[in-house]
């Protein structure tokens, strides 16, 4: 069994405490630690030695312990691909997630608090933006503006700002009716006091859990346009692009597409294991549903 914590405040009625799990956030600690150190723990990620290409990895009998992940094609060293490449990853993912939910709350508090045709235009165009799937539109747009790392920011970064705008409207239509909105009102405060100071601490709980599952849809989606050479250009390694490198030679290497995509994989399961963790601290009543 995995640790937990139990944290007072996530008493649900019955006073059972909801255990919060470690190992997501260990993980996150060490994928982040990883990708800060990079430089300092790892091998110059474009340094090539043709004598040395295709080294497997150091627990295999062939490798090198110089060499702890193997080396690509060219001779790189894999692991400090890797680690810049988890360094891109995050960058984006967490950019983007966030620049999404800037958007999106501002867009759907004005939704929920203003109503009316304020409501119907932002709606609409969510409803426009959800019905297109994002992938790709993201691969339509990089292939018509060209694949680099600030296109693919602000790609993500406009279209994943509809699911926010739709989640904090709903929020805000319950809350603008309680009685503290109303009290608000009527001391005078301006509509955006209300919103940003009364509205928003009630609901931001929601969208941090939401920021959460985003950042892993984002550092997929990353990976997969990196894969197929919409994302961050070469020769600056990504998850994605490294794994697209070694395609051709699985069978020959399998390590260059195995041990980045586990990497890939463990990095988004541990953001959305957190957001599970964090939507049953934050609202006990989910975690008497699972």
């Amino acid at each position: 069994m995995p640790p937990t914590v139990s944290l007072a405040p996530n008493s649900s009625a019955s006073g059972r405490s909801i255990p919060v799990r470690l190992w997501p956030v260990g993980l996150l600690v060490l994928f982040m630690s990883l990708a800060l150190l990079a430089p300092l723990i790892a091998l110059d990620p474009l340094a090539q030695s043709l004598r040395d290409r295709l080294l497997p990895p150091a627990w295999i009998e062939e490798g090198s312990m110089k060499h702890l992940f193997g080396t690509d094609q060219l001779g790189r060293d894999l692991l400090g691909r890797l680690l810049i490449g988890l360094r891109v990853s995050l960058v984006i993912g967490l950019v983007a997630a966030t620049s999404s939910a800037l958007l999106g709350v501002t867009l759907g508090m004005l939704a929920g608090y203003f109503r009316g045709a304020t409501e119907s235009v932002i709606m609409r165009l969510a409803d426009i933006q959800l019905a297109f799937p994002l992938l790709v539109l993201a691969i339509a747009i990089l292939a018509l503006v060209g694949g680099s790392l600030v296109p693919l920011v602000l790609v993500l970064s406009l279209f994943g700002w509809a699911v926010y705008a739709r989640v904090v409207r709903a929020a805000v239509l319950v809350q603008r009716q309680m009685d503290y909105v109303s009290a608000a009102r009527t001391a005078g405060a301006s509509h955006i006091s209300i919103m940003f100071r009364h509205l928003l601490p009630n609901v931001i709980a929601t969208v941090l859990v939401l920021w959460t599952f985003s950042v892993a849809q984002m550092v997929v989606l990353e990976g997969a346009l990196s894969f197929l050479g919409l994302g961050v250009r070469p020769p600056a390694p990504s998850i994605g692009g490294i794994m697209s490198d070694g395609r051709q030679l699985l069978e020959l290497a399998w390590w260059l597409t195995v041990v980045p995509g586990t990497a890939l994989v463990a990095l988004v399961v541990a953001f959305n294991a957190l957001g599970d963790d964090l939507r049953d601290w934050l609202d006990p009543r989910t975690a008497d549903l699972r």
